[in-house]
């Protein structure tokens, strides 16, 4: 009679170390090309996507009296607004920037035809800048944000209130003749 060992370890085949072919559990296949194509459309459609920019614009206004003073001793008021580049067109930017004069200025009238406006981005557009009255005007300050590749750019706005226009008194139509006489008198005194 055969006799068993107590121990069933001895029976069973243990596995090489050395032998790369048993022990070794089937992995996993890597992720298809369909998982990769999926990935792929997200990032396209994220990178058309791109975040909106918030712009900080910081406007400057100066009353037409201070043009009166030295260059020295001008004061321009400063008051700074967020603006979302991309969704807000040229005219919510004119209405922040009537806002912001009639705020600083309190005028009885107010219209854009009235201000100097110009803008400049630092490091990128020098003073004195370009100016902005008009879409086009909009339009180059849309194209130079596009080129900062910061998502919160700042960008300076200069406002310049125009001189009141001087009236000029009406010379009577009668002045020609009267010039006429005094010349006309002070030769007869000679």
């Amino acid at each position: 009679m055969s006799s068993k060992p107590a121990d069933d370890t001895l029976d069973t085949p243990q596995p090489d170390p050395m032998d790369g072919s048993q022990g070794k559990s089937h992995l996993t296949p890597p992720p298809t090309i369909i998982s990769k194509k999926r990935k792929c459309r997200k990032e396209v459609i994220q990178l058309l996507e791109k975040p909106m920019k918030v712009v900080t614009f910081v406007v400057k206004v100066m009353p037409s009296t201070e043009l009166k003073k030295l260059i020295t001793k001008h004061e321009m008021k400063s008051v700074s607004f967020e603006f979302r580049h991309g969704e807000d067109p040229w005219d919510t930017l004119l209405t922040w920037m009537l806002l912001r004069i009639d705020q600083i200025l309190s005028p009885k009238k107010i219209g854009i035809e009235d201000y100097e406006v110009t803008f400049h981005i630092p490091c990128i557009l020098p003073k004195p800048g370009l100016p902005l009255v008009s879409k086009e005007h909009y339009r180059t300050l849309s194209t130079q944000i596009n080129k900062i590749a910061l998502q919160t750019p700042t960008v300076n706005i200069i406002i310049l209130q125009k001189p009141a226009a001087t009236v000029m008194k009406e010379v009577p139509t009668n002045s020609s003749t009267q010039d006429e006489e005094l010349d006309a008198g002070s030769s007869n005194m000679s």
